[in-house]
């Protein structure tokens, strides 16, 4: 029996739940069933289940803790094309149910398969009128291997089509490292006559689109340079950052930014502002009243987080604590979620933000045994304390390593707080191994079965000689795993 139906063990099943709005009514289609065994045919029906799904059904904890709606789907679309072609004639039957996701994700499974039926089904879907139908065509049009020698040309048409331009530039993007120059330079003019476009979103594609190509895709910098003149604000900043990246034409860049701090538009602002502070930070500093009178704005809501994010990363120890009451003040438990998200981000925190962070953890680890809420209802500090422990660790604030060791007596170790803001501390450990480096031992000897966790030792490692020094002084006054460690620890090192 091909893997079909054994792959799925360990890898999609565990993640995967039924969905009773997406049950068949009746039989399932007969035609070339009775190749398959009884078992084999209820887990075709469970996968084709999966492919049909129309969305996600889970709370935030839970979209985060397992694979996603998207990536399970993709797990059963490889599942069933491993079949190979002799199952395309079990599939098709299913294809008369008015289900469109699952039909699009059958033209995902046929792709995969490639073979002369397959193909022709995803020729025939190119026109559909179903518009997820003719999506996922597209996409499985692209994906053909070895390529329909039209493929590109009809793609380079959808551009045309302002409901597909989207899905066939993607696809154009993913295949156009592979074409020929010609083909290359037609595509630089589509995108330059997109750029040019009247329609911002249009535009907006485009240079979404340049920057998911090589940067010596052609006439890419000056295309960025013409969006950089677009009259679209946030289109000229997106220019802008990708202009930064490439580090071309800087001055242009600092200019054109500089202009859009003053743009009568509150988002803009706070994108220009951003801009310039990932730039360099000295651009940012100047700005800080701007971000300051965003917050204050409540016409202004939609710059908010941005806004947020800025006086978070440079601004004052004053900022800090206006943030701190923001978020303390936010009744909404989802916006108040989207703010501690922002702090989390924060690369150079103060010590309000840090605090801040500090407590919440606390917080959720009193809360952690409660029912879980819905999305509405879930305090803020319900978030996932490993995601706040390992901020905290990457912000090496002096206090963290304290703080770690309170919460780390009063938790076992099927909830590692300590071991994620210790992964985080991987950078500042270089400056204090002396205060982490004890923790990291402590917590490697405590782990269950002998297993030495690699993270820990790659943590201790960054600690250089100093933690290898410590670790040989620790190791000799401790059972015969300590010794382990130490030649573990003495070998990443090198």
């Amino acid at each position: 029996m091909p893997r079909l139906f054994v792959m799925l063990v360990g890898i999609i099943a565990p993640g995967l739940v039924s969905f009773p709005e997406f049950a068949f009514a009746g039989s399932p289609p007969a035609t070339g069933d009775a190749s398959l065994s009884p078992q084999a045919l209820e887990r075709l029906q469970f996968l084709v289940g999966v492919l049909g799904t129309e969305r996600e059904f889970c709370d935030m904890d839970d979209c985060n803790e397992g694979p996603s709606l998207r990536e399970r789907q993709d797990a059963a679309i490889a599942d069933l094309a491993g079949f190979g072609p002799a199952i395309v004639p079990i599939l098709k039957p299913y294809w008369k149910y008015e289900n469109s996701r699952l039909r699009a994700n059958l033209l995902r499974v046929f792709a995969r398969i490639g073979d002369a039926a397959s193909r022709q089904m995803i020729f025939s879907m190119l026109s559909s009128r179903d518009y997820h139908v003719r999506q996922g065509a597209i996409e499985s049009l692209a994906s053909l291997d070895p390529l329909p020698a039209d493929a590109v040309p009809r793609l380079m048409r959808l551009l045309e089509e302002e409901d597909f331009a989207g899905t066939a530039l993607e696809q154009l993007v993913r295949l156009a490292p592979a074409q020929k120059p010609a083909t290359q330079q037609t595509l630089a003019k589509k995108l330059r006559a997109m750029i040019q476009s009247n329609k911002s979103g249009k535009s907006y594609e485009a240079v979404k689109a340049l920057g998911a190509l090589p940067p010596d895709f052609p006439d890419a910098t000056p295309m960025l340079l013409l969006a950089l003149q677009h009259p679209d604000a946030l289109l000229q900043v997106e220019a802008a950052k990708l202009l930064t990246l490439r580090n071309a034409h800087t001055d242009t860049v600092v200019s054109t930014l500089q202009k859009l701090t003053q743009n009568p538009d509150a988002h803009a602002r706070a994108m220009a502002i951003s801009q310039l502070g990932e730039f360099d930070a000295s651009l940012a500093r100047p700005h800080l009243p701007t971000a300051r009178s965003i917050l204050a704005d409540p016409k202004a809501q939609s710059a908010h987080f941005l806004a947020f994010q800025f006086l978070a990363r440079w601004g004052t120890p004053e900022d800090g604590r206006l943030l701190v009451e923001l978020v303390n003040s936010q009744a909404d438990a989802y916006q108040r979620q989207l703010l501690i998200n922002g702090l989390m981000q924060v690369k150079e925190p103060g010590p309000e933000v840090i605090s801040l962070l500090g407590t919440l953890l606390r917080a959720y680890s009193e809360d952690r045994n409660r029912p879980r809420m819905s999305r509405k209802n879930r305090p803020a500090g319900n978030e996932p304390r490993t995601k706040i422990a390992q901020a905290l660790g990457t912000m090496g604030h002096p206090g963290t390593v304290e703080l770690l060791r309170a919460l780390e007596r009063e938790h076992d170790e099927k909830l590692p707080v300590a071991k994620a803001a210790l992964i985080g501390l991987q950078g500042p450990v270089k400056d204090a191994p002396e205060e982490i480096v004890p923790l990291l031992l402590d917590r490697a000897h405590r782990d269950k079965d002998e297993v030495l966790d690699a993270e820990i030792v790659q943590t201790l490692a960054h600690g250089g000689p100093r933690a290898v020094q410590l670790t040989q002084e620790w190791s000799t006054r401790g059972p015969e795993r300590r010794k382990r460690l130490l030649a573990k620890l003495q070998e990443t090192a090198r």
